[in-house]
């Protein structure tokens, strides 16, 4: 596909970090929720179904000027409960999402390709952690403001993970991935000093399975 960005990976940061000028949140929800047996991004926590949680999340952070949720499968379904959002959140289809989760990310840098041309940074986060909140992605927004790094994500079972805020100097690369992989291929290409972690242990639960499911309900206080 043509490039929509300019340059590669970067070399390492040194003198701005990623929070500079735009940063759009992306919530990645176009799975088919295959393992699980039915939509995960429709299971509701706490009263609130997890799409919700996650679009509510990022716009509880003024710093996130944007806002793109991907969808593919079970798309009919969500799209009414994103209708009454406080603010415009730009719905993005993505006819063939059973390529892979690469093909929501490139589909999303394509959409900021074209309409955000001044987004300095991304933040992708899904919508399968029901302890996503929005302090989750305040510290991760806090920490790009003090840090040169260029990759800002979360950090749980001892390496770096979703949500991830990504300086736009490395569009180009994840606009090239291909397949069933997200920002992890980054993660593994770039220098090490380029990711500052920010230690988010309760996001290491995601509901990608039954039993994933039964635990967090087990684990909540009124569970019987």
């Amino acid at each position: 596909m043509p490039s929509l960005f300019r340059s590669a990976i970067a070399p390492s940061m040194t003198s701005e970090s990623c929070s500079a000028g735009k940063i759009v949140g992306v919530v990645l929800a176009a799975g088919g929720s295959k393992r699980l047996g039915h939509p995960k991004q429709l299971v509701e926590i706490d009263g609130s179904p997890l799409i919700v949680r996650a679009v509510d999340a990022l716009l509880a952070v003024p710093e996130i000027t944007d806002i793109l949720v991907i969808l593919g499968a079970h798309a009919a379904k969500i799209r009414p409960l994103l209708s009454s959002c406080s603010r415009a959140v730009q719905l993005v289809d993505v006819p063939d999402w059973n390529d892979g989760l690469s093909r929501s990310i490139r589909a999303a840098l394509a959409e900021i390709g074209r309409n955000i041309p001044d987004a300095r940074s991304a933040l992708f986060t899904l919508c399968d952690q029901p302890n996503l909140d929005h302090r989750a992605i305040k510290a991760l927004v806090a920490t790009a403001e003090s840090t040169p790094a260029s990759i800002v994500a979360a950090q749980y079972d001892g390496h770096p993970g979703a949500p991830c805020l990504i300086d736009q100097r490395h569009f180009e690369f994840l606009s090239r991935i291909e397949g069933d992989q997200g920002a992890r291929a980054l993660f593994s290409a770039v220098n090490p000093a380029d990711i500052a972690g920010v230690d988010l242990p309760q996001l290491s639960l995601d509901l990608d399975t039954p039993e994933d499911l039964q635990q967090w309900q087990n684990s909540q206080p009124n569970a019987t």
